[in-house]
């Protein structure tokens, strides 16, 4: 049997994709991927802008496991900082508690006292107030959404940059 043109072309063209088939078995595929390493993970892991998708899961795994160490000590430095103003809020309400009676037995104490208390209750928040608080953010926000997109809209506000002044004579 005799091939002609085209089954020649077809042969070498099937003998030539078999061997790209053994040379990409032959090496690892992941190599030839490339994954973006984004800028943040940069700073926390030394990598380059690009890696291969190999390089890039063991540059993930190392991420992550810094991620999660700095969230431990981050959650160890809570708790302790926690313990710390328990520890306060107890020993404030512990001398109030052995602090108010004695300073009440002292000719006008009561009146002291009553000031002390009604000075420390003018630093509490009143209900509602980070509510509301929180609404005027919102709305200041809002407010300065709608500006900017004003401004986006008219092409803004020509911006005028003055260049400093450099001198024409060199004094001698």
């Amino acid at each position: 049997m005799e091939l002609d043109g085209i089954g020649k072309t077809c042969l070498a063209l099937g003998a030539a994709g078999a061997i790209a088939l053994f040379a990409l078995s032959g090496c690892q595929v992941g190599d030839l991927v490339q994954a973006n390493v984004p800028q943040s993970v940069r700073k926390v892991v030394p990598s380059e802008p690009r890696v291969s998708y190999n390089d890039a899961k063991i540059v993930y795994a190392d991420w992550r496991a810094s991620v999660e160490r700095t969230a431990e000590q981050f959650q160890t430095e809570l708790d302790r900082k926690a313990e710390l103003v328990s520890l306060l809020s107890s020993l404030t309400n512990d001398a109030l508690t052995a602090g108010i009676p004695v300073l009440e037995a002292l000719p006008g104490g009561g009146l002291l006292a009553t000031g002390l208390v009604g000075f420390g209750a003018w630093f509490l928040r009143s209900p509602g107030t980070t509510s509301r608080i929180a609404r005027e953010k919102e709305a200041s926000f809002n407010k300065g959404l709608e500006e900017g997109g004003t401004l986006a809209r008219s092409g803004g506000a020509p911006l005028t940059i003055q260049a400093p002044a450099v001198p024409t004579e060199i004094a001698a």
